[in-house]
């Protein structure tokens, strides 16, 4: 074996799997042991929120199926499946917006705290229930300690 063979044998064997111990800039990879206890359970209110989202359109298309049932007589698929994709296509994606932010959250992510707000301001408008949950996010999230958490 020549000396070029053994330099990319032991060039390859240290490079297996492309890890060189280089992690990006920026981008938090692990989850600091200091979370606010109230930001998890934000956070764990988002995974639910996120789940409940990716299973909407199952009750939809359950539900429209069972309006044209009564109205019609029979179901016209062709319809069902067009407005159920549509509903697909929405529902998943508000639902991993919703894990992202659950992810950022934990990570004290600028970001996520945003995104959390502009989803408590629009969780007003989800009367009763989700207005009261939405004014005690809103109160959290803007109480000066943890604003400076979501700053560092």
């Amino acid at each position: 074996m020549t000396e070029e063979e053994k330099t990319a044998e032991k060039n390859t064997a240290e490079n297996k799997g492309m890890d060189m111990g280089v992690k990006p800039q920026g981008i938090p990879t692990e989850i600091p042991n200091n979370t606010p206890g109230g930001v998890v359970i934000i956070a764990i209110l988002y995974i639910i929120g996120g789940i409940m989202w990716l299973i909407y359109p199952f009750f939809y298309m359950w539900a429209l199926a069972g309006y044209f049932q009564n109205e019609l007589g029979y179901v016209p698929w062709a319809n069902v499946f067009l407005n159920t994709t549509c509903c697909w296509i929405g529902s998943w994606l508000i639902g991993f917006l919703y894990f992202g932010i659950a992810g950022g959250l934990m990570k004290g992510m600028k970001g996520a705290w945003l995104w959390a707000v502009i989803f408590a301001i629009i969780g007003l408008f989800n009367v009763p229930i989700g207005t009261i949950v939405s004014i005690i996010i809103l109160i959290y999230l803007f109480r000066p300690a943890i604003r400076n958490w979501f700053k560092n």
